[in-house]
C-alpha cells in the first residue's frame, strides 16, 4: 500500500507477506513526510500496490554490471509507474524510483530539478560510493 496522508489517512503501515508457508523476515523502513495543507484536505482513495505489478527498468555498466532500478512512480527511461493514487506523495513524478545494484555495478541517474531532495539508504550489501565518497553500512545519505 503506498502511504497517503488525506483526509482520513494520517498514517500507514505495510508488512509484506513474502511467503504463504514459511517464516517472513523483513527490514521495515517508515518514511515520513508533511503532505501540502492542499493534499491534506483531499478525499482519501486506497490502493494496493502489489510489489510483482511494479516495473522494473534494468540497466548495464561497461563491465555489464546491472542496476534494477523498481519504478514508484513517474517515469525513467520511458518506463511508467502503475498508476498511484491522486494527490498522494507517489503521485508527484519527481519521486520516482528504488535502486538495487549489483556488486561493483556503476548506475548514473538523471539530474533531477533544483528544489528536489534527494536521499539514498545503504541497507544491504559491503561497499556503497557516491560521488567518490564511501557510504556507511546502514547510513541514510
Amino acid at each position: 500500500m503506498r502511504p497517503v496522508m488525506c483526509n482520513g489517512i494520517k498514517y500507514c503501515e505495510m508488512f509484506p507477506l513474502l511467503q504463504e508457508h514459511q517464516e517472513n523476515p523483513f527490514e521495515l523502513f517508515q518514511i515520513w513526510f508533511n503532505s501540502s495543507p492542499e493534499q491534506k484536505q483531499q478525499d482519501a482513495p486506497y490502493k494496493m500496490m502489489w510489489r510483482k505489478h511494479i516495473p522494473h527498468v534494468i540497466e548495464s555498466d561497461l563491465a555489464d554490471h546491472q542496476s534494477d532500478i523498481r519504478v514508484i512512480s513517474g517515469s525513467i527511461k520511458s518506463t511508467n509507474a502503475i498508476p498511484c493514487p491522486p494527490h498522494s506523495w507517489a503521485a508527484a513524478s519527481e519521486n520516482r524510483v528504488m535502486i538495487s545494484l549489483e556488486p561493483h555495478a556503476e548506475l548514473t541517474i538523471p539530474a533531477s530539478s533544483a528544489t528536489a531532495t534527494r536521499f539514498a539508504y545503504f541497507y544491504q550489501g559491503n561497499k556503497l560510493w557516491i560521488e567518490a565518497q564511501a557510504i556507511q553500512f546502514k547510513h541514510l545519505v
